[in-house]
């Protein structure tokens, strides 16, 4: 009970007193609501403090000046830390002292003590409310792209959807390739998007994006098309090839085999335009539209 009255009257004394002067007219700049605080002060008879919502004016090294405004009543704060005080960001993050800034909307929880002017917190835990962000990974299904803002947006388990920006600097790794923003499109399955989510904006800013690849795409298999074109008649050379509607390149070494239709060995320079070939090779994986062929049949021949 002793303390409580203790503080009735240092309250009264330094807010009275405080009144004419400038500590009656200064406005808290950020509402404690504004970023998720409540603005409150307790203080038990064993001098353990906790007070939220408080507004930090000014700082000297590891020491903390701040206010909490009651309307237009000010009760100034000293605050102390040391190195094993505990600082968090609003969602639960590890933060420094250092991270604390100017304006910042932060709770203390300490050891009370009374200084000439204000209150004084020793702080064992401080929170800043005002540090929205966190390091995060999100997982999910491309939405929709916005290549020319570096941005999409990610559609999580949950069915609630972030927006994800990209910088230059940016990885976006897609199987052991690494792609630009353009292409990706929707309906691919982001693995991983890796960097700082702002919760105030749904915004993560990444550093790394890992999408989805099927692997086997790039294995070894047979390809049947027509012949379109060849750039030449002996090896190595390359052939465009019709395949279902989509053309491929295909590339033949100097080692492939070429066959006829009866497995027999053949001399490439008899294959023409709109022949029927069937191709054993594997796409490369940094273009899809191109195989590197092992074996060529002509199906014609």
């Amino acid at each position: 009970m002793g303390i409580k009255l203790l503080l009735s009257a240092l309250i009264f004394l330094w807010t009275a007193a405080a009144l004419p002067a400038e500590a009656q007219v200064l406005r808290q700049t950020t509402d404690p609501q504004s970023v998720g605080s409540t603005l409150e002060i307790h203080i038990d008879n064993e001098g353990k403090v906790i007070a939220r919502g408080i507004e930090v004016i000014q700082l000297a090294g590891r020491t903390l000046f701040a206010r909490s405004n009651f309307g237009r009543i000010s009760v100034r704060w000293t605050i102390t830390t040391s190195s094993t005080t505990e600082v968090k960001r609003r969602y639960g993050g590890f933060a420094r002292v250092s991270d604390i800034k100017v304006g910042d909307i932060v709770s203390a929880e300490g050891d009370f003590f009374v200084s000439s002017d204000t209150l004084g917190v020793q702080a064992k835990r401080l929170t800043n409310w005002s540090l929205q962000e966190e390091a995060a990974v999100f997982s999910g299904i491309v939405d929709g792209v916005e290549p020319a803002q570096y941005r999409f947006t990610l559609k999580l388990k949950d069915g609630s959807a972030i927006k994800v920006s990209l910088t230059s600097a940016s990885v976006i790794q897609k199987g052991s390739l690494r792609i630009v923003p353009g292409a990706l499109v929707p309906g691919e399955r982001i693995l991983e998007a890796i960097g700082t989510y702002n919760f105030a904006t749904k915004t993560l800013a990444a550093d790394r994006v890992a999408v989805y690849q099927d692997m086997g795409l790039f294995r070894a298999r047979n390809f049947e098309g027509v012949v379109k074109s060849i750039a030449g008649q002996t090896l190595p050379t390359s052939v465009i090839l019709t395949v279902g509607g989509e053309e491929l390149t295909v590339e033949v070494p100097a080692d492939a085999s070429v066959f006829n239709k009866k497995r027999l060995p053949v001399s490439f320079s008899r294959f023409l335009v709109g022949d029927a070939v069937r191709v054993w090779g594997a796409r490369r994986e940094e273009n899809h539209a191109t195989i590197d062929a092992d074996i060529i049949r002509n199906l014609d021949l």
